[in-house]
């Protein structure tokens, strides 16, 4: 159990002076301290299921990540401009791993700084709401708790099996640079290019952001079929109960044994509930094969 501390409460809970002092901050080391301080907080909010300080604690901790991502940028562009230079400069920049930040959370930063002021705030407030919501036990947070963002990208022994049933992944609709560096699939469209509003075809990897739009995102897949020769679909193991799951019945389903550990966005250490994978095409028997260690397979039975 994580105890807090009068450090703590000078840091987090004083949340104004914890942003000044991340404005202010030039070292790398000094951010991601405030930064870790703010995530072992958050934990031990959830556990006193005390919603004003869980908000505190996201608000610091995303903040952290931004201005973290700000001076990974600054340190990135200083190298290339001493390489494009031909500077011999003594100065050595810290790598990755010497400040403890893998290559994911400096891609994530990164994109967390380049976002624009008003976007950002946007999902300050919207990242407090879904926390506070989930201390507060409502339904929606259920759906939401695992992740602070729509982000939950899926390990890669999930999508190499999907690949080993489709023969390769030629589009997901719904993802980013990052996730597809496991998915691999030939195109991909970003936020930013809202797959929604854009053509499917051929052998489509979806796994739907999360916030509400699970819905959307399977009504284009099965409108897209025919275009779309095969896919293979993760959702959520909780939503059978909803309109939009039903048309999945007409695939073949897998509903896992286990919960996911997806990455991305919020750090954690396991889903909060089962997944169901379902697969749409020709092959049933290399979904069968390939998906049966994952949990056990199901068809609906027309009489």
């Amino acid at each position: 159990m994580i105890t807090p501390t009068p450090e703590y409460s000078t840091s987090l809970v004083k949340y104004d002076a914890a942003r000044t002092a991340l404005a202010e901050a030039s070292r790398i080391d000094d951010v991601k301290d405030i930064r870790d301080k703010a995530v072992a907080m958050q934990a031990y909010a959830r556990q006193a299921k005390d919603g004003e300080l869980i908000g505190y604690a996201t608000e610091i901790r995303m903040r952290a990540e931004r201005r973290a991502g700000e001076l990974l940028a600054e340190m990135k562009e200083k190298g290339e401009r001493e390489r494009a230079g031909g500077s011999h400069s003594n100065t050595v920049l810290p790598r990755l791993p010497d400040l403890d930040i893998s290559k994911m959370q400096s891609s994530r930063w990164q994109k967390l700084a380049a976002t624009p002021d008003v976007e950002f705030e946007a999902k300050v407030e919207t990242a407090k709401k879904k926390m506070v919501a989930a201390v507060d036990g409502t339904t929606a947070a259920q759906m939401v708790q695992q992740t602070i963002t729509n982000e939950h990208y899926t390990p890669s022994k999930y999508v190499e099996a999907a690949r080993l049933v489709m023969g390769g992944i030629d589009l997901d609709p719904a993802s980013c640079a990052e996730a597809n560096e496991t998915v691999k699939a030939k195109r991909f469209f970003s936020d930013n290019e809202d797959g929604l509003q854009q053509s499917w075809s051929g052998r489509v990897w979806l796994n739907p952001p999360y916030g509400g739009n699970s819905a959307n995102f399977i009504e284009k897949l099965s409108s897209s079929l025919g275009d779309v020769t095969q896919a293979v679909v993760l959702v959520n193991s909780n939503c059978t109960d909803t309109k939009w799951f039903q048309t999945l019945w007409d695939g073949l389903l897998c509903f896992t044994d286990h919960r996911i550990n997806f990455y991305g966005g919020e750090e954690r250490s396991g889903s909060t509930h089962g997944s169901v994978f379902v697969y749409f095409g020709n092959h049933p028997e290399k979904f069968i094969k390939h998906f049966k260690q994952f949990g056990p397979i199901v068809r609906r039975v027309e009489e």
